[in-house]
């Protein structure tokens, strides 16, 4: 599960910016149930952001899933990205996350830039004119754990700007380790997961094979969804696939939402030249006919709670650490209540995680969130900032209380975030 994450000159976030996962477990005691205690540390299995457009609630959830694009995945882009602060002057992105799992807590450090690479040699494809490949080039990276029940942490190893790397550990391959220099575009964990990967059985019980692939096991655990990316499954699962496996739960939940759907059947369809299935919902008319419709025929508000669905269901199966980018896009706020009361009182697993960015506001209330579950976006002089609102003191040092109405009091600004508009809005420019 995710435990914190620090995070310097990527995007909005110019200066150094935590965000924490962690129960304030001194000042909040309110919904002991939407926490959960692994290897003695006591998580959060739910975090909203809130802010002004253009506050930087995006990027945070962007820098949570940096680690795991940099890692785990080849990125082919059209045009350089902007991932580090404009404002900054520095070239090097800078971050520090940490996991906690049943028998470790781990902290992954690393400082880096990008570039475009034309791509590999030999690279066939019809689009190599066309995309690039994003490199990340490896500055500084080192990985720290201690065991359950431990107090400090031991440093597994630490990589240098020249790639050398220092470790008391990998003693069975010291040698290889003692001459290697990575090259800049390698990270050291990607080495060892594709030179000893397929011997991870083999390497249970040793110490640094085992919290490496603990760590690598947490970062596939995360799942990013955009929700404006509607039109397309969001897992490996594709949209059949799930609703055939969960197609009874998907009509009970679309009937509890207020949708009825009788039944849900498939049709054979090409896509791109491969066989798929088309997902087809049936409705009843009021003369009691059914309507067959198919899912990408359905208005855009059923689409996302399709995918919303399966975003939440997979979660919970597979334990994921679950990222939504403007989760309350085209959903009534009641439906995006009823979606997070059914995340926490889902009962067969604890250890998912939610993290969402919203301007939802009817439902940041004390009966659906801990204090600490609730974060604020802020920006000074274009750079972002996070707090939590159970850090957030009155003049008198007093804490925000559990029982207070959290949507008012963020519109009277008392949060420091509200966008306040300047002398009204004039469409027209300096027109008069």
């Amino acid at each position: 599960m995710l435990r914190e994450i620090t995070i310097k000159n990527f995007k909005s976030i110019c200066e150094e910016q935590t965000f924490s996962m962690e129960a304030y477990a001194k000042r909040v005691n309110e919904h002991s149930d939407h926490i959960t205690t692994l290897n003695g540390v006591t998580l959060l299995r739910i975090a909203s952001i809130y802010g002004p457009n253009g506050g930087g609630k995006s990027n945070l959830l962007e820098a949570i899933f940096l680690v795991k694009r940099m890692l785990s995945s080849r990125y082919l882009t059209m045009e350089m990205p902007n991932f580090v602060c404009l404002f900054s002057g520095k070239k090097d992105i800078e971050e520090s996350i940490y996991f906690v799992t049943s028998e470790y807590e781990i902290g992954y450090h690393f400082s880096v830039s990008y570039k475009l690479s034309s791509g590999d040699e030999g690279d066939d494809r019809k689009d190599k004119n066309r995309f690039k490949e994003l490199k990340f080039l490896f500055h500084h990276e080192s990985l720290e754990f201690r065991r359950n029940g431990e107090k400090e942490f031991s440093k597994l190893f630490c990589r240098d700007k020249t790639g050398s790397i220092e470790s008391p550990y990998f003693l069975e391959i010291a040698d290889v380790i003692k001459g290697l220099s990575l090259s800049e575009n390698k990270s050291f964990l990607s080495y060892i997961r594709e030179n000893y990967g397929n011997e991870k059985s083999k390497q249970k019980g040793i110490v640094e094979f085992d919290v490496i692939f603990s760590f690598f096991d947490e970062i596939n655990r995360i799942q990013y969804s955009n929700r404006n990316d509607e039109l397309f499954p969001l897992y490996n699962d594709d949209e059949s696939g799930f609703a055939k496996k969960h197609k009874e739960g998907t009509i009970n939940f679309f009937k509890n939402v207020g949708i009825d759907v009788d039944d849900i059947t498939f049709e054979k369809v090409k896509r791109f030249d491969a066989d798929a299935e088309k997902v087809v919902f049936h409705h009843t008319t009021e003369k009691g006919k059914s309507f067959p419709l198919s899912l990408r025929k359905e208005s855009s508000g059923t689409r996302r709670l399709f995918y919303l669905y399966a975003d939440l269901v997979t979660a919970i199966e597979k334990e994921s650490i679950l990222i939504i980018d403007d989760f309350d896009a085209k959903l009534h706020p009641i439906l995006l209540k009823y979606a997070i009361r059914a995340f926490i009182d889902s009962s067969k697993k604890k250890n998912a995680q939610l993290i969402v960015n919203s301007h939802d506001i009817i439902n940041m209330t004390p009966d659906l969130f801990r204090r600490d579950e609730i974060w604020f976006a802020l920006k000074d002089n274009l750079s972002s900032r996070y707090v939590s609102l159970s850090s957030i003191i009155n003049y008198r040092g007093d804490p925000v209380r559990n029982d207070a109405v959290f949507y008012k009091q963020y519109l009277e600004g008392k949060y420091g975030n509200d966008p306040f508009i300047d002398k009204g809005l004039n469409f027209y420019g300096n027109e008069k």
